[in-house]
């Protein structure tokens, strides 16, 4: 073969064989396998063992014999918040699931618990740690060849991994939901020069959170630092427990009773979540507990006939009685706050008009009003109730003013 060959063989093949081979090496030093989960019943044992430590009742021996890479956690869940942590390690998953058992039992913050009925209503949920791997260092061709920084910032999958530390001779752990509640996985600066430039984990943010955990003041070494892969599962009461993935629940097979469950699971919610007056509640931090005030003076109208149109749609096709006053209660409180007079006016040939037009706004906008228009006729519709079809005729008529002559529209 002549040397012009060979030259060109290797010029199309070389890069291709280089870069195959890296991919490899870091696919193989980096990379950690999916966690081989535990199934149902393996799962409700260790609740039942974990739960029965909680509540200080005869122990429950957890007989799954599934092996693991590392410890369990086990979070207890009270009131949205994360009430209590505790860390295990055993030959197995059972033994460690029965050591976790006996921390619970012993954990003064549980035992000094004001109302012992209350412990009920906590929830575990449990990660088994599966599989660990380093975070971006430890293997000489990536150490001598990436960019750096790139290990750093790309190094965790968000939800996915949490990040360990070997300290003292005693591993922490920062669990994968944990991570993301840190705000830390998108905040790493590369450059000084960019500032509004972020990108990646802030490992050494991250680190100084490990340390704190670590009782430690000082700096510590990056390098005994880790990441880890969990199956995670959580206590649901009267249910096997549920695995969880970025934090939720596998989606449920799609189907028409699925469908109707999950609308008026929604509809459950936004009643639950609509005050006395009528207003929608529009933000609630199920972790703090913390809401919006509904009696705020800045509110939203075409938010609120939006979410109103949705409840009506719903009560139309399910007949559920419970929907019936928090939407009156609802549309009431829209007829309310569309009473101002703001908007409301006469055309010259004589036809009344009316528009949606927030407290704070100059400009109405026309698909606020359209939305309120497909609001009330939904109500109108479900509940046979004609009391604010007048007001739907005004809304209406400022939609037929603002048509153009070719058939568009001015939307504001």
């Amino acid at each position: 073969m002549k040397r012009r060959t060979i030259a060109l063989v290797l010029v199309w093949t070389l890069p291709s064989v280089v870069f195959l081979a890296a991919t490899g090496i870091v696919y193989s030093a980096y990379r950690i396998p999916p966690p081989d989960r535990l199934d149902e019943a393996e799962r409700t044992q260790a609740i039942q063992s974990l739960r029965a430590g909680l509540e200080d009742k005869p122990a429950i021996p957890c007989n799954v014999r599934h092996d693991a890479e590392g410890p369990i956690a086990v979070t207890v869940w009270y009131q949205g918040r994360a009430a209590v942590r505790v860390d295990a390690t055993g030959a197995d998953v059972g033994k460690a699931c029965d050591a976790a058992a006996d921390l619970l039992r012993k954990h003064t913050s549980i035992r000094a618990f004001p109302d012992p009925a209350e412990l009920s209503k906590m929830r575990l949920q449990v990660d088994v740690i599966t599989g660990t791997a380093p975070l971006g260092h430890g293997q000489w061709l990536f150490d001598a060849l990436a960019v750096p920084g790139v290990g750093d910032m790309m190094a965790i999958n968000s939800g996915v991994e949490g990040i360990g530390l070997e300290w003292a001779g005693k591993g922490w752990l920062m669990l994968p939901h944990e991570l993301v509640a840190t705000k830390l996985l998108t905040t790493k600066r590369p450059s000084a020069a960019l500032q509004d430039f972020a990108m990646g984990a802030d490992l050494d943010k991250l680190a100084r959170v490990l340390a704190a955990r670590a009782n430690q003041t000082g700096p510590i070494d990056k390098n005994k630092m880790f990441r880890f892969r969990t199956d995670t599962f959580v206590e649901f009461a009267g249910e096997a427990p549920i695995p969880l993935y970025r934090g939720i629940p596998a989606a449920p097979t799609l189907s028409a009773k699925t469908l109707r469950e999950a609308a008026l699971e929604g509809g459950r919610f936004l009643v639950a979540h609509l005050a006395p007056n009528g207003r929608y509640i529009y933000e609630h931090d199920l972790a703090t507990g913390a809401q919006t005030d509904p009696k705020s003076g800045s509110y939203s109208m075409p938010r609120h006939a939006g979410t109103t149109y949705f409840l009506a749609e719903l009560y139309r096709i399910t007949k559920e009685p419970w929907l019936r006053e928090p939407i009156e209660r609802a549309f009431a409180h829209l007829a309310e706050l569309m009473s101002n007079g703001r908007c409301a006016r006469k055309l010259p040939d004589g036809t009344d008009i009316d528009c949606v037009l927030d407290r704070t706004e100059r400009v109405a906008h026309l698909g606020s009003t359209a939305l309120t228009v497909v609001a009330l006729a939904e109500y109108q519709r479900a509940t046979g109730d004609m009391r604010y079809l007048p007001t739907t005729k005004k809304l209406a008529a400022f939609l037929l003013y603002m048509q153009r002559g070719d058939g568009s529209f001015r939307h504001l």
